[in-house]
């Protein structure tokens, strides 16, 4: 593939996605005055100049012009500053009960933002397809499925496996060593034959990785009730209604792996 070809656009962020940045930024930005925690604010030629046309919720809370770009406003996960108000998991938790009862004009809200990056998104795309050529986004994600699939086998030498989901249903998550999530399916896609692979096909939605202890049979439905062990997933804390699951992912091909679609859900802006 020819390294002058810029990437593709990114996949826009899903109504749930812009909702938790909302919501995320609420709680911390509350919680933080009531602890009297100072917080990085955006410059004032940076903010949001349309606060003010925000469910009535938001419309107090501090986020930068573009804080519904996808990937604008990421920070490295070594230069992530800790807000210390709120775990990650409370927080999730809270995001996760608001979203289940959310009102009609914060979702109304949302859907109008997510439209219109999604129409900018197709626009984008278009250009890219219309100067590159169909074949060099093709490439790009081929070179993409390589690159992961290298580094899936290397991880296999650290006894990290890749496992396809066997008889699900809907979408599942697995919570890694890092409290972060990796898709293990999605809703519509047929039972697996093969319970172990160490390494995919091609498709991120089937790949679960976890990390295997010598002995250890991960696949037996009772080895965690043997242990006395209950293995914590996404769905504990996340909406139980799948669309919801589903929206937080948004079939977000470059950001899906290692639960980076959540993080970014989450992430500092």
């Amino acid at each position: 593939m020819n390294r002058s070809i810029p990437p593709k656009p990114k996949r826009p962020l899903t109504v749930f996605n812009l909702f938790a940045i909302l919501e995320r930024n609420y709680i911390v930005q509350k919680n933080q005055k009531r602890a009297k925690v100072p917080f990085d604010a955006p410059s004032d030629s940076n903010a949001d100049p349309y606060a003010a046309t925000r469910p009535e919720r938001y419309r107090d809370v501090v986020l930068p012009s573009n804080w519904f770009v996808v990937g604008m406003n990421r920070v490295k996960r070594s230069k992530h500053k800790k807000h210390g108000v709120i775990s990650f998991n409370d927080l999730t938790k809270e995001i996760s009960l608001q979203w289940k009862s959310v009102d009609a004009e914060t979702r109304q809200y949302c859907e109008m933002i997510a439209a219109d990056e999604l129409e900018r998104y197709r626009r984008d795309m278009a250009a890219h397809e219309s100067t590159f050529g169909k074949d060099a986004v093709k490439a790009q994600k081929r070179n993409h499925t390589k690159k992961f699939t290298k580094k899936c086998v290397a991880d296999n030498s650290d006894h990290v496996k890749c496992d396809d989901s066997h008889g699900y249903s809907g979408s599942q998550f697995s919570e890694t060593e890092t409290g972060l999530a990796t898709i293990m399916g999605m809703a519509g896609m047929p039972p697996q034959t093969t319970t172990q692979k160490h390494c995919y096909d091609g498709n991120p939605f089937q790949v679960q990785i976890k990390r295997s202890n010598p002995g250890e049979n991960n696949h037996s439905p009772s080895s965690n009730r043997i242990r006395g062990h209950h293995t914590r997933t996404l769905s504990d804390y996340l909406p139980d209604d799948q669309e919801a699951a589903l929206a937080l992912v948004g079939n977000n091909y470059d950001n899906i792996l290692h639960g980076e679609e959540l993080e970014k859900a989450f992430d500092s802006d």
